[in-house]
């Protein structure tokens, strides 16, 4: 007996007996056997594969765009690449995709936030989401409507930023080498403010090379040397946090949009007992991030695990020698996580042009606590100083904030 849960907790499953298309003004039958019905002929083109998905998802077909997927075809493959595509991987695609009843005879639960839950499955059960995701089945989820059960397998909000649509950075690069990782969306509400997700054991794929607008596919990728854990899952973890997106970039400097990233990192970074940290410019690119204090962020949620960090610069020789020289110089000061006031200076020394004395002044106040000893201290009127001076350098943009 299957133990179908229809309701707004769990995955709505494609093949659950709860899930009906309306054939007619009268007449509703079981989605799942249209699904079936329908990949029981023989698919040879891309617009035949539009027209078999369009017919279990008439209701949200202005919601799907089919675009990419006929240019992939028509542009992208050349002739015996796309025979070979629909006479013998697509018919193993829905192939997979139609094990779900034998494999999943249950609900998979979602996973809210505000709660702390997980979920287990085999690499062929990710198969099995993915197969029904590329053929659209999942009931209610590719539409961008309110009435859709949060989240979306097909669109942007989620884990994975824009992997399934135009993206090409950090997060959705990570993502297409490990294509195990788009199951997440299925399942995955958007993360609060002090939540992470964990994924463990994700096999990766896919080589590349570029980024952004010059980001290409370059190869397979042989995973299977990688050592497995006590539970025969591949030894890799992978931690998504989102950052902030800064509208403007003075924005991350302010007191609470620190708070905010420090903890952040701290819920990714604070999972498990061993290994270091593998990361790099996190919310650095269309984000806007400042890669000087988002490492400082990095370096402070990573210090309090008490885990060493690997941080990458992608080549960028001048960022990779200025944190190096900032490291130095909190090794050489016996700088510490608890040393607010140092945290501060550093930080009001990394402002951008257009910020100065009365940001620097707020984060006085606001780690004093309203102490006015220490907001009168030598500390204190240090940064103060160093924030006028900046002031004054860049006094052009004074017009831009409130005057002081």
């Amino acid at each position: 007996m299957r133990a179908d849960k229809w309701d707004q907790d769990h995955v709505r499953m494609p093949h659950s007996p709860e899930s009906m298309y309306p054939v007619s003004q009268t007449e509703l039958k079981s989605r799942w056997q249209i699904i079936c019905d329908t990949y029981k002929r023989p698919i040879t083109s891309s617009r035949e594969l539009e027209k078999a998905i369009l017919s279990y998802n008439l209701n949200t077909k202005d919601d799907l765009v089919f675009g990419a997927l006929h240019e992939f075809f028509n542009r992208t493959l050349d002739q015996s690449e796309m025979i070979g595509f629909f006479q013998s991987l697509l018919p193993k695609i829905v192939k997979l995709a139609l094990e779900i009843e034998d494999k999943f005879r249950g609900s998979l639960p979602i996973l809210a936030k505000g709660g702390n839950r997980s979920i287990s499955m085999t690499q062929v059960q990710a198969g099995i989401l993915l197969a029904n995701a590329f053929l659209c089945t999942f009931p209610r989820r590719n539409s961008t409507t309110a009435q859709s059960a949060l989240p979306s397998i097909n669109f942007y909000r989620n884990v994975g930023g824009g992997v399934l649509g135009r993206g090409s950075v950090q997060e959705e690069i990570r993502f297409v080498l490990c294509p195990e990782l788009v199951v997440a969306r299925l399942f995955c509400e958007s993360l609060g403010d002090t939540e992470a997700l964990i994924v463990t054991g994700c096999e990766r794929f896919n080589t590349y090379e570029g980024y952004g607008g010059t980001f290409t596919w370059s190869g397979d990728y042989n995973d299977s040397a990688r050592q497995r854990d006590s539970y025969h899952r591949l030894n890799t973890i992978v931690v998504a946090i989102d950052a902030l997106h800064n509208n403007r970039q003075s924005d991350q400097f302010k007191l609470e949009a620190i708070k905010r990233e420090t903890n952040k990192a701290y819920a990714g970074f604070s999972f498990g007992q061993e290994g270091a940290i593998a990361t790099g410019n996190w919310g650095c690119g269309a984000f806007n991030g400042d890669p000087l204090l988002k490492f400082l962020i990095q370096l402070m949620a990573a210090s309090v695990c008490r885990k060493p960090i690997a941080y990458f610069t992608f080549g960028d020789e001048e960022l990779r020698d200025k944190l190096f020289e900032m490291h130095q110089f909190l090794m050489r000061k016996d700088v510490t996580v608890g040393n607010s006031i140092l945290w501060i200076r550093i930080i009001i020394i990394l402002l951008p042009k257009t910020m100065y004395l009365p940001l620097a002044v707020s984060h006085c106040r606001s780690v004093m606590e309203g102490n006015q000893s220490l907001f009168f201290s030598e500390e204190c009127k240090q940064i103060r100083r160093i924030a006028l001076r900046l002031h004054l350098l860049h006094s052009r943009y004074r017009s831009d904030y409130p005057s002081y």
